[in-house]
C-alpha cells in the first residue's frame, strides 16, 4: 500500500523503510521558462511538480506496482498482435462467425489477454483501493475512445484525412463519454483534496493555508490527465485506422499503436497512484461535494428508517428546524485518546461538525463555518472534556469515516 504524504503528516510519514518523503516545496525550480519571460512562470512550477511525482514515483513504487505495469503492457500486446491483424483479416466475417473462424493461436491470444486484463485490473484495485471506482470509469473512459474511432471509421475508412458530417454524430458521442468520464474522475480528486486541506490543515494564518495547497497542489496531476486522453485518442486512432485499411499496407500504424499503448497504461496508473499516495490508505472515498453531499443523504435515510438498529448512534441535539436538520449525519465521535463520546457528527456534505463554542448557543455546524443560529466560527479542533486531548474534528470520527 502506499504511504500518504509527508505533508499529510510532518515528521511521520514516509517511505517503508521509515524515511520521509519529499515535499513539493523542497524541489528546486529550474526557473528557465521565467528568465525567458515572466508570464511564463507556470510552466517552471509544472516541470517541477513533474520531478516531485518522478522523486515520489521512485521511493514508492514496489515489485507490485512494476508488476502490475507489466501485466497491463503484456495484455495489450497480446491482444493487439495477431495473424488475422497483420494480413488484414476476412472483410466478410464479423461478430461470432469471425471469432469462429479465427485460427486455434489468435483464440487463445483473446483468451489470454482476456485473462491478463482482469489480472491488471484486479492489481490496481489492491494498490489504490480509494481509487476503485474511478479506475473503472477511466477503462470506460479509454473503451469510449475506442468505439468512437470505430464509429468514425464506418462510415469513412480514411477518418480524420476524409469524413462526412453527418456520419459523425456516433463518434462525438463516444468523445463527449470519454470526456464526461474523465471529467468526474478530475473534479472528485480536485475537491476531495480541496475538503482535505481544509480539515487537515487548517489554520488560521491565511499564509498557511496557501502553503497547504501549493504542497497539494494537483497541476501536474491533472496535464496527465489531459495528456492521458489525447494518448488515448491517438491510440485508439491508430489501432482503427489500420485495421480499416484493408491492405494493411501501413504497417507504422500499427507501431504508433503498439508504442502508444504502454503509454496509456502507464498514464492509467499515474493518475490513479498520486491520489491514492496524497490521500493516504483507508477507507476514504474520493467524491465531488455533490457526491458527497448524496451520500450523506443516504446515510441518514438509513438511520431514520424503521428496520434500523436501535444501536445507531444518537443524533446531535439541536433547536434548529427541521429542514436543517437534514444536513446533519447521524455519526457521534468519540475521543482518539480516552475513547470517551464527542458531539462531534459527520456533516451532510461530509465535512466533520461540531457544537457552536459560545456559551448558551445551541447552535452547531461545519468545521472552518459559522453557527448556523450565532453565526459564530466553528473551529476544526476539538478539546475533550474528560482527558483534554486536543484534536482535529476528523480524528473524533470513526476511522471509516475519516480522511
Amino acid at each position: 500500500m502506499a504511504e500518504p504524504l509527508a505533508s499529510d503528516e510532518a515528521g511521520s510519514s514516509g517511505k517503508a523503510g521509515g524515511g520521509k518523503l519529499p515535499r513539493l516545496s523542497e524541489i528546486e525550480k529550474s526557473g528557465w521558462a521565467e528568465e525567458l519571460h515572466p508570464s511564463m512562470a507556470g510552466i517552471d512550477d509544472l516541470q517541477q511538480e513533474f520531478v516531485y511525482h518522478w522523486k515520489l514515483l521512485r521511493e514508492t513504487w514496489s515489485v507490485l506496482h512494476y508488476r502490475a505495469l507489466i501485466v497491463g503492457i503484456l495484455a495489450f500486446w497480446v491482444g493487439s498482435l495477431s495473424s488475422d491483424i497483420l494480413g488484414g483479416g476476412n472483410p466478410f466475417t464479423s461478430g461470432l462467425e469471425g471469432i469462429r473462424g479465427a485460427d486455434g493461436l489468435s483464440f487463445f491470444q483473446m483468451l489470454l489477454s482476456m485473462a491478463l486484463w482482469v489480472w491488471f485490473i484486479v492489481q490496481i484495485w489492491n494498490l489504490f483501493p480509494i481509487m476503485k471506482g474511478h479506475t473503472m470509469n477511466l477503462i470506460c473512459a479509454w473503451l469510449a475512445g475506442m468505439i468512437s474511432m470505430i464509429l468514425f471509421h464506418v462510415a469513412t475508412p480514411d477518418f480524420p484525412f476524409d469524413f462526412i458530417i453527418g456520419e459523425m454524430l456516433g463518434g462525438l458521442v463516444g468523445i463527449f463519454v470519454m470526456v464526461f468520464l474523465a471529467f468526474i474522475v478530475g473534479r472528485a480528486v480536485l475537491e476531495t483534496r480541496d475538503e482535505h486541506v481544509t480539515v487537515r490543515h487548517f489554520s488560521e494564518d491565511v499564509r498557511k493555508m496557501e502553503e497547504s495547497i501549493a504542497e497539494h497542489s494537483l497541476t501536474a496531476w491533472s496535464v496527465s490527465l489531459g495528456v492521458w486522453l489525447v494518448l488515448v485518442l491517438v491510440n485508439t486512432w491508430s489501432g482503427v485506422h489500420f485495421i480499416a485499411d484493408r491492405f494493411a499496407d501501413d504497417e507504422s500504424l500499427l507501431v504508433l499503436h503498439l508504442l502508444t499503448g504502454p503509454l496509456v497504461v502507464l498514464g492509467l496508473m499515474h493518475i490513479l497512484w498520486f491520489p491514492q499516495l496524497m490521500l493516504g490508505v483507508g477507507d476514504t472515498k474520493v467524491l465531488s461535494k455533490q457526491a458527497r453531499l448524496t451520500a450523506g443523504t443516504a446515510d441518514i435515510e438509513s438511520v431514520d428508517s424503521p428496520d434500523s438498529s436501535s444501536e445507531q448512534p444518537t443524533k446531535v441535539p439541536s433547536n434548529r428546524d427541521t429542514s436543517e436538520d437534514d444536513e446533519v449525519s447521524d455519526v457521534v465521535g468519540e475521543c482518539p485518546e480516552c475513547h470517551d463520546s464527542a458531539p462531534i457528527f459527520r456533516h451532510g456534505e461530509g465535512e466533520p461538525g461540531a457544537p457552536c463554542p459560545k456559551e448558551n448557543c445551541q447552535g452547531n455546524g461545519a468545521a472552518n463555518s459559522h453557527c448556523n443560529l450565532c453565526k459564530t466560527t466553528i473551529s476544526s479542533r476539538w478539546t475533550c472534556e474528560s482527558c483534554g486531548v486536543n484534536a482535529p474534528l476528523v480524528d473524533f470520527l470513526p476511522d471509516g469515516d475519516a480522511w
